[in-house]
């Protein structure tokens, strides 16, 4: 599939960060990690998103944020779906309108002459903030060890607990890096995991598509110090741009990620296009009133149905 695709990053960082896509290898790569854990068959550029009720959703791809097809790519892709019901998340990087809920990921520009003038981007507050937690006794553990990816599960399943999203299963995180640059960042207090993140890497990207904190941690803030490293890895490693993750634009999580110094770029959805956060918006208020041992125990399966994650 060509699908006019935005231009990869050039040496030395000349596509502009708010731009940067990723590379074909990490689609590939991304396909067939999400293939392996869901058995999804392949439909043309597609996989095939089997749902509860209903069709079956030609995804491209699933539980990416966005690809590497551009907004002039989308009437080709929608050629190939062939009328079927399909779905693709674009970044729209020149669209600068935004409201309230939209879709929107968060970006930290990592072209700086040093590691210090990206830390100086960040909020005051928040840096005071961090200085408090790195002296609160957290202790940070970073890598891909089976303990980690376990702890960083647990986190996970507390944090869509709370917000009202089922969780994704263990093995979809084990699994992970066997295919991507992916690392894992746990805060401990003692043996208990407060607060974790996941980084996946690509050639001038580093994307941190899930992360949370524990609720009973929530003020004292351990995940500063996690994702302060994990900017300060990306920097190291050359990245031009330290993506954040989606958020609804104006909300909580939108906030805090502004504060690390990030500007939004706005996701379309084409195809089987939805406001996701206003579409499951009664389903979250259900599902975080149902007792763990429901969610946790249905959730994993349920995810493998639900094109919008």
């Amino acid at each position: 599939m060509d699908a006019r695709r935005a231009a990869a990053p050039e040496a030395g960082g000349a596509t502009p960060f708010r731009e940067v896509l990723p590379t074909a290898d990490f689609i590939a790569r991304w396909r067939a990690f999400v293939r392996d854990v869901y058995g999804y068959a392949e439909q043309g550029p597609f996989l095939r998103v089997p749902r509860i009720a209903g069709r079956a959703v030609l995804s491209y791809l699933p539980l990416l944020n966005y690809t590497d097809v551009s907004p002039d790519g989308v009437p080709e892709l929608a050629a190939l779906a062939r009328g079927r019901t399909y779905q693709v998340r674009v970044l729209t990087p020149h669209d600068g309108e935004y409201r309230a809920g939209d879709t929107v990921t968060m970006r930290i520009d990592l072209r700086k002459p040093s590691f210090d003038d990206v830390h100086a981007a960040i909020a005051k507050r928040t840096r005071r903030y961090l200085r408090d937690v790195q002296r609160a006794g957290f202790e940070l553990r970073v890598g891909t060890d089976p303990r980690l990816v376990h702890d960083f599960s647990e986190v996970f399943r507390d944090v869509m607990h709370r917000l009202g999203t089922p969780p994704f299963s263990e093995r979809l995180f084990r699994a992970l890096p066997a295919f991507m640059d992916a690392r894992f960042y746990v805060m401990y207090r003692g043996v208990e995991a407060a607060s974790a993140a996941v980084v996946v890497h690509d050639a001038a990207l580093a994307w941190v598509p899930w992360s949370g904190t524990r609720f009973a941690y929530l003020e004292e803030r351990p995940g500063l110090p996690m994702y302060w490293t994990a900017l300060r890895d990306a920097y190291e490693a050359g990245r031009t741009t330290f993506d954040f993750g989606r958020s609804p634009y104006g909300a909580g999580t939108y906030e805090f990620k502004e504060r690390w110094g990030a500007v939004p770029v706005k996701i379309v959805t084409a195809g089987a296009a939805s406001a996701v956060y206003a579409k499951y918006a009664l389903a979250s208020r259900v599902w975080k009133r149902l007792p763990r041992s429901v969610t946790d125990r249905v959730g994993p399966a349920l995810c493998r149905y639900l094109p919008d994650l």
